[in-house]
């Protein structure tokens, strides 16, 4: 059974300093109207279209998680639309522009993903956001699809299946530290990575998940700490033991190899 297509977001940003009109609430209501209004945020960027409805039952239960009564939410709501802070919408529901465009671009961000990794691509609540089947549609359809065969020849790592899944977490790691890649960041990316064989490439963008870095860089040796005498014994004692390991291997039990008593001899 397929997974359902994920609407809006996990977690969303919460500003250090507020502007003058989440002051303008928190200065009216206290912590009430701060709790509230976090609460909103909450619904809102659980959606995709960012709009909550707060008719109902439903702003019952948004009233009751901000421990505040139906009057001063009322109260709370009018202030937050004359200071701007909230927009009605036609259909009665509440949102911001703000919210809009944040949902706006991590559901585009999210179609361009899906694309890429030939998964299913998450409709708009809104029609009119969605491509209609009209010529020019089919022509930038046409172009999207061949722009990606074309970089699938030259990034054959995109054809594994492996390298995907890691490919998809280091731009899911890319998003979470808020340096969403570029499609020049992808390909100067790939660019690199396919420099190397494909097991490394994977040790690369593990690394760079890890450590939450942008870029991909090649893999930190274990001994990179060593110093170079230090390295250069250690070459020599790995050799040394393989040398002994290769006797052991080569001559029966008892009789001693390379430096040793070999068949035949008597003392």
């Amino acid at each position: 059974m397929a997974r359902p297509l994920k609407e809006g977001l996990d977690y969303f940003p919460l500003d250090t300093n507020f502007d003058e009109k989440i002051q303008a609430i928190e200065s009216v209501f206290k912590n009430d109207g701060l709790v509230w209004i976090i609460k909103f945020w909450q619904s809102a960027y659980r959606t995709n279209d960012g709009e909550v409805s707060l008719d109902g039952y439903q702003g019952i239960i948004h009233a009751e998680n901000s421990r505040i009564t139906l009057e001063k939410q009322k109260e709370i709501l009018k202030l937050c639309v004359e200071i701007g802070l909230l927009t009605k919408t036609n259909n009665k529901k509440y949102t911001s522009n703000g919210i809009k465009k944040r949902l706006r671009h991590i559901i585009e961000e999210r179609k361009r993903w899906r694309i890429e990794h030939k998964l299913p691509v998450i409709q708009a609540d809104n029609p009119r956001d969605n491509l209609q089947e009209t010529g020019e549609s089919k022509v930038k359809e046409s172009k999207v699809k061949k722009s990606k065969e074309d970089k699938e020849s030259i990034f054959v790592f995109l054809q594994k299946d492996l390298f995907l899944k890691t490919w998809g977490e280091y731009l899911e790691m890319r998003q979470k530290i808020r340096k969403p890649a570029t499609d020049r960041a992808k390909e100067m990316v790939l660019t690199e990575l396919h420099k190397h064989d494909l097991e490394t490439a994977i040790k690369m963008l593990e690394q760079s998940i890890l450590n939450s870095w942008q870029g991909v860089f090649p893999l930190k040796e274990k001994n990179s700490n060593l110093t170079k005498s230090q390295r250069s014994n250690l070459e020599g004692l790995k050799k040394t033991i393989e040398r002994i390991e290769h006797d052991k291997r080569e001559f029966p039990k008892g009789v001693s190899g390379v430096g040793g008593i070999l068949p035949g001899t008597t003392i």
